[in-house]
């Protein structure tokens, strides 16, 4: 399961005009099925957006807080080889569903550990709270689909580090595809300075229309063999963005990818 706004009835029904039939009567050009746009949480050190707000990466808007109903919950695993965090890194190996790893990184290259299975791997470990990303183990993460009632849009969000506890709140039974939940940053300091901890508040419980809705947008992203968004890559010169978690120095990962570097905790897993 990967995350896209492609479901089968879209890949079938494009053209070799590269058109697609959203429903009976509408047609659209193959450039609108574009993949979801990334939220990101940004902070003092991000190149974009306002520090403790959520800037919308393909539009740069910016939002002090974002309602959403969560779609789609999807594990991850990335590997940034061993050594110390480098800005410019891209991943060796990443899984967009937490099982098996892709083919191919960032630039057309091979991954390390291409199709191999995450579990069966030698970079792999299930206690990651134990292990330190420096020495060359695999990062846990998450890509959450959410919908946005207000706007009728879906974006992503990427969890990793201790945001992965956040998994725990979109994927309750009672919250997920049922609920909005309300993001949100709260202030934060650490020995490295001052930082922004991506929060959620659980809200109300949608009417008739809104399920029927979000049911909808669940349809439009559910297979499994569709794509998400592109294997993460690095920005040169540039502190990462939303799409590109960073190499941890330490025995730490990105909070949210743009948030600040946070020790994880076993507490923080959702498992």
């Amino acid at each position: 399961m990967t995350l896209a706004n492609q479901d089968n009835r879209q890949v079938a029904n494009r053209d070799e005009t590269n058109t697609y039939e959203v429903t009976e009567g509408a047609v659209l050009h193959g450039h609108d099925n574009l993949r979801p746009p990334v939220l990101v949480l940004a902070q003092s050190q991000s190149l974009k957006g306002e520090a403790g707000q959520f800037i919308r990466m393909d539009t740069e808007e910016i939002f002090p807080t974002v309602e959403v109903v969560p779609i789609r919950v999807q594990p991850t695993q990335t590997y940034w080889g061993e050594g110390d965090f480098s800005r410019d890194r891209n991943p060796l190996c990443f899984s967009t569903n937490g099982r098996t790893s892709v083919q191919m990184v960032a630039g057309g290259v091979e991954a390390a550990y291409p199709g191999a299975e995450c579990r069966q791997c030698e970079r792999f470990t299930n206690q990651p709270w134990n292990q330190k990303s420096k020495d060359g183990w695999c990062a846990p993460g998450y890509y959450v689909l959410v919908f946005s009632m207000e706007t009728y849009e879906t974006f992503v969000v990427r969890l990793n580090g201790a945001a992965t506890k956040m998994a725990k709140v979109f994927a309750a039974p009672d919250v997920f595809r049922n609920k909005a939940v309300n993001l949100y940053a709260e202030e934060k300091l650490s020995d490295s300075g001052k930082y922004y901890e991506l929060k959620a508040r659980v809200g109300r419980k949608l009417d008739d229309g809104e399920l029927e809705t979000v049911a909808g947008q669940f349809r439009d992203y559910r297979n499994e063999e569709a794509t998400v968004v592109d294997v993460p890559v690095a920005e040169p010169g540039a502190r990462p963005v939303a799409s590109t978690p960073a190499q941890p120095a330490t025995n730490q990962t990105p909070v949210s990818v743009e948030d600040e570097t946070t020790e994880i905790n076993k507490d923080d897993l959702p498992w």
